[in-house]
């Protein structure tokens, strides 16, 4: 039987007698929970405190389940956690802002529980994180407190960012802020990223509030439209430039240094770091390394983004990660990829060479084979 358009299904349901949808959503409530479930919560519209408790037992015991989605599995487990975030959205955000401002925090906060129970080769587990950014800055905006608040806990969330998926939060700021709040937060970034600067010694290394306060520059670049967002104060810009360029080029951890270096506008540089040290880099460092092959594949460095993927391949198959095998298998693809276009991948090992040294290494990892053979032409991208 063909659908009803929207609209003409609204307008044949506001012509229909009471009485027969109330049958008709009694009859549907037995055989659906969600129907039943919606209208449970329908029944506590006008006690919020009570719906709040109800998203809050959800979310704890999403919290407390000891299962593991894979890779088939996880595009489900996210777009429930999605709409668990619409829900609070709809149905107590106009209630009780305050409430929902809680309950878009608490999830935030809790989305190492997230990311750690799921493969979330798909992406779909971090786009629900970033749309729980999206609905606290939005709930924020309407729960009444006062602006001067907001930046501090901006800051304070960010910085327990983890994962990378509350990038949203500064990025999406202006949903919050007004532009002269949106520069205060820059400002402070600017001091925090001139402090590290000025604080650090080359034999310590590049320190990670320089990085840290440099992503959070550019983001905040977008959430301001103005690209021309300085990452440094304008009186300490060359000689802070050149320092955090020098110290990036003399850290002993190259990915790192190449984050750096790309937000500093030096890809070429950034590359040579990576290409030039690759026993260096540590595949488990999967927050930085995967971002970072993608913007170096942004940037067309096909070099520096074979010199990463390997390292997180690598990280995999060594420590036999058996629940990551199928990011294993998006890298290996994406790599072949790369080798195939010919390019000139010197002075790294040739792309035939490791995977020869690949094959013989792990020949025994047949989880990690089968899920090569059957994703060769999978996507490297929404790690």
């Amino acid at each position: 039987m063909p659908q009803e358009p929207a609209g003409d299904l609204e307008g044949f349901l506001m012509r229909q007698d009471p009485s027969t949808l109330v049958a008709v959503l009694v009859e549907l409530a037995g055989d659906h929970p969600v129907v039943q479930q919606r209208l449970a919560r329908m029944q506590l519209a006008d006690r919020p405190g009570r719906l709040a408790a109800g998203f809050r037992k959800t979310l704890s015991a999403w919290r407390r389940s000891p299962s593991f989605y894979g890779y088939r599995e996880s595009p489900e487990f996210g777009r429930s956690l999605e709409a668990w975030l619409d829900q609070v959205e709809r149905e107590l955000l106009p209630k009780d802002p305050a409430a929902a401002l809680a309950l878009f925090e608490a999830f935030i906060e809790a989305d190492a529980s997230w990311f750690e129970r799921a493969d979330d080769s798909d992406g779909c587990i971090g786009e629900a994180v970033r749309a729980a950014c999206r609905h606290w800055l939005q709930a924020a905006a309407r729960s009444g407190a006062a602006a001067s608040e907001w930046p501090q806990r901006l800051v304070r969330l960010v910085s327990a960012d983890g994962y990378g998926a509350r990038d949203e939060l500064l990025r999406r700021a202006d949903l919050l802020l007004d532009e002269s709040e949106l520069r205060g937060l820059v400002a402070r970034f600017e001091a925090l990223m001139t402090e590290a600067l000025a604080g650090s010694r080359r034999s310590q290394g590049l320190p990670h509030e320089v990085y840290k306060a440099s992503a959070a520059l550019t983001l905040l670049a977008e959430a301001l439209h103005d690209p021309d967002v300085e990452h440094l104060p304008e009186a300490s810009r060359p000689g802070a430039l050149q320092r955090a360029r020098q110290l990036a080029l003399d850290h002993d951890d190259p990915a790192r240094a190449a984050v750096l270096l790309l937000e500093l506008g030096d890809a070429a540089a950034a590359e040579l770091k990576l290409v030039s040290e690759p026993a260096s880099i540590r595949g488990e460092d999967y927050s930085v390394l995967v971002p970072l092959a993608e913007a170096l594949r942004t940037h067309q460095c096909s070099r520096g983004e074979t010199a990463v993927y390997r390292a997180l391949l690598k990280g995999v198959l060594d420590r036999a990660q058996a629940r990551a095998y199928g990011h294993a298998a998006r890298y290996w693809s994406r790599l072949r990829q790369i080798g195939n276009t010919g390019t000139d991948l010197l002075p790294l090992q040739s792309n035939e060479d490791f995977e020869a040294e690949i094959r013989s290494r792990h020949v025994r990892k047949a989880a990690f084979w089968a899920q090569v053979n059957g994703k060769r032409s999978a996507q490297v991208g929404a790690d």
